[in-house]
């Protein structure tokens, strides 16, 4: 059958087949020349800047939040009963050991001291006399002019007026205590907070701190470690080079606006178990704090710096990915190829991870350009990385 392209019927059919075979052929022919291009820029080395590990001896820290506590703290709390009747500090005061600093109404307390005094005096009078008629009485026994009864008689009195004397002392003592407890004043130097109950109140012992008062200097600092970390800083050190050598261990605080204390502290107590519920074991340091910036139940950064260097090899934390199943890797070349490493980080200084296993001080790591490498033995171009000890590119 010849077909008739003159005719208008085949121009338009011609002309339909064009608009729909076009397009397509036009995609398949791009879709394959994008292939063809991708594979061949993919067959290409890639360019990435490689370096050594880092070799060098650091000084191991370990840092950690902690509390600050009054190296010692005092609740001040009424012993008697009574009306809050003065106070003689301002809040905030600095106290001295001694200094007054509250009054409950003693007119009670003084009317039963006085009270107990008299009647102590009294006591006293009738044992006296029952001491003068004992006496009196041996004497005429000696001389059979009264009887043995008559002697154990006085004896019995005596004796039974000794003991109200005693009773009556003893009560006139803890009348006179309960006159002094009247007076509350410091068992210590330091800082008071604010008052509690204002003057006014009635107060008993049951009702709890009227006031409190801390030393200000020094101060301690409570903070918890972890347990490998505790482990860890241990091994730096044996446990007797600690008691003879205390500066191998420094504590250095991070204060609230950035600033670091400039006063290192010394550890004073270590817990004898590790917490169960947080894995941590508890510690105690103790800082000089004659400007007062450490105030008790304020939170500092705490990093505890073991003054013993140790070698060991570290990489930028950039030049390190994170594989679910296997942890941290890097990427090396090694004879042109990228070649994948699985490593072991324990710790982190400045911008580096601390690598415990994985690496070979040798190791060509590749330290920019990991995101050009996408599997094991592709072909790379290196070119050296330059690097300061932080971990940052020059």
């Amino acid at each position: 059958m010849k077909i008739d392209w003159k005719s208008k019927q085949t121009k338009v059919v011609a002309v339909l087949l064009a608009v729909i075979l076009v397009p397509i052929i036009y995609n398949q022919t791009k879709t394959l020349i994008t292939g063809l291009l991708t594979s061949f820029m993919m067959s290409q080395p890639k360019t990435v800047e490689t370096a050594k590990p880092i070799q060098k001896d650091i000084f191991p820290t370990y840092e950690t939040t902690g509390r600050i506590e009054a190296n010692l703290s005092v609740d001040i709390v009424a012993r008697v009963n009574g009306w809050l009747q003065k106070r003689y500090f301002n809040e905030g005061d600095i106290v001295k050991k001694g200094q007054r600093l509250f009054l409950i109404e003693p007119d009670e307390y003084a009317l039963a001291a006085r009270n107990a005094r008299a009647t102590v005096n009294e006591n006293s009078a009738t044992y006296n006399n029952s001491q003068i008629e004992l006496e009196r009485a041996e004497e005429l026994l000696k001389e059979d002019l009264v009887s043995r009864k008559y002697y154990d008689n006085a004896l019995t009195e005596r004796n039974r007026n000794r003991a109200a004397l005693d009773g009556a002392i003893a009560e006139m003592q803890k009348a006179n205590l309960n006159l002094s407890y009247t007076s509350i004043t410091s068992p210590m130097d330091g800082r008071i907070g604010r008052a509690n109950v204002s003057v006014g109140n009635y107060v008993t012992p049951g009702s709890g701190v009227i006031a409190q008062i801390y030393s200000t200097n020094p101060m301690k600092v409570i903070f918890p470690m972890k347990s490998g970390d505790f482990i860890e800083m241990k091994k730096y050190f044996k446990d007797n080079e600690q008691d003879a050598n205390e500066h191998l261990i420094s504590v250095l605080l991070g204060l609230a606006d950035g600033s670091e204390y400039e006063s290192e502290g010394k550890i004073e107590f270590v817990d004898n178990k590790i917490d169960e519920s947080t894995g941590s074991v508890t510690l105690r340091a103790i800082f000089e704090n004659p400007d007062e910036l450490l105030v008790p139940g304020d939170y500092v950064n705490v990093k505890i710096r073991v003054n013993k260097p140790i070698p060991v090899t570290m990489i930028p934390q950039s030049a390190t990915k994170t594989d679910i199943g296997t942890g941290y890797y890097v990427w090396t070349v090694k004879d042109g190829k990228a070649v994948k490493k699985d490593i072991v980080v324990n710790n982190n200084y400045e911008n580096n991870w601390i690598v415990e296993s994985g690496l070979d001080k040798d190791d060509e790591v590749v330290m920019n350009g990991i995101q050009n490498i996408y599997k094991t033995g592709q072909p790379v171009k290196t070119t050296p990385y330059n690097f300061n000890e932080s971990g940052d590119k020059k």
